[in-house]
């Protein structure tokens, strides 16, 4: 197939028109949080069945099809380029989410984003998304304290969740940071104990990082209760299970009564062959 300039142009002049439509349909289904909803993954379905994002998505795989032969990797990178947003842009609902679970809980936290807010793509975001999602669900029900107990410790009664992106060439890298109550690593391990998942020799001389990767065994939870949110010991498994089929990592820093953060990177090329599935 012999590559076209003129006709290049003209897909690309097209797309920068019919992004403003892919950015109000989304708006539009994001207007749906406002519905108060017991069933999150019943909302969430709306995006899979949105007509007028689909249709821009198989308009974009058109004009990347019709640049197969093309060896100019910077005007691939270009229309690769028209995928991707801000996060702040096409993560409202998180927003709204963090509210509504907030206010279940009976607390005040924001999700803010922060950083260089490099541009994912909304096939990206959906690939690594239910991960993310219960990552905010935890700082939310387990991270983060109530309004009293941060008043107590003199930390600002509004909570905060940082959320922010970076791209390399290689990497997309998802931080979420809370200022919460941190993980007592301790209390990790002594429920490790109690479950028999680790013997009190290995409690004794286990490192730091070794404990706090017991966050990721499965049915291990040290929350005293089963909320509406979480507490059952499954999700972070399930997490770390989703991020290594996409050929990523997911690490874990805290410092008690501080805080907590989430640091994922998954490989640009493995998410690529993914989404090409």
């Amino acid at each position: 197939m012999i590559f076209d300039i003129e006709l290049l142009i003209s897909r690309k002049n097209e797309l920068e028109r019919n992004q403003g439509i892919i950015q109000q349909a989304w708006e539009n289904a994001n207007s749906l949080w406002n519905i108060e909803s017991q069933d999150i993954n019943q909302v969430f379905g709306i995006r899979k069945q949105d007509r007028v994002i689909q249709i821009e998505k198989n308009k974009l795989d058109y004009l990347e099809k019709l640049l197969t032969n093309a060896t100019d990797e910077r005007t691939l990178e270009l229309v690769r380029g028209l995928r991707r947003h801000p996060l702040w842009r096409i993560c409202g609902k998180y927003s709204r989410l963090v509210a509504l679970w907030s206010q279940r809980q009976s607390k005040n936290i924001q999700l803010k984003y922060v950083g260089n807010q490099s541009q994912v793509s909304y096939e990206e975001l959906y690939l690594i998304e239910p991960a993310l999602i219960h990552i905010l669900r935890n700082c939310v029900d387990h991270g983060i304290e109530s309004a009293e107990q941060r008043a107590s410790l003199a930390k600002p009664e509004e909570g905060s969740i940082y959320f922010s992106t970076e791209r390399t060439h290689e990497t997309l890298k998802f931080v979420v940071e809370d200022d919460g109550r941190g993980i007592d690593t301790e209390t990790l391990a002594k429920k490790a104990l109690e479950m028999k998942i680790w013997t009190l020799e290995l409690v004794e001389t286990a490192t730091e990082s070794e404990k706090m990767n017991l966050l990721f065994e499965p049915y291990l939870s040290t929350s005293r209760q089963v909320t509406t949110l979480s507490g059952m010991g499954v999700g972070m498994s399930a997490v770390r299970d989703l991020i290594t089929k996409l050929g990523g990592e997911i690490q874990v820093q805290s410092e008690h009564g501080k805080g907590t953060r989430f640091l994922i990177h998954v490989p640009t090329k493995k998410v690529g062959k993914q989404l090409r599935k």
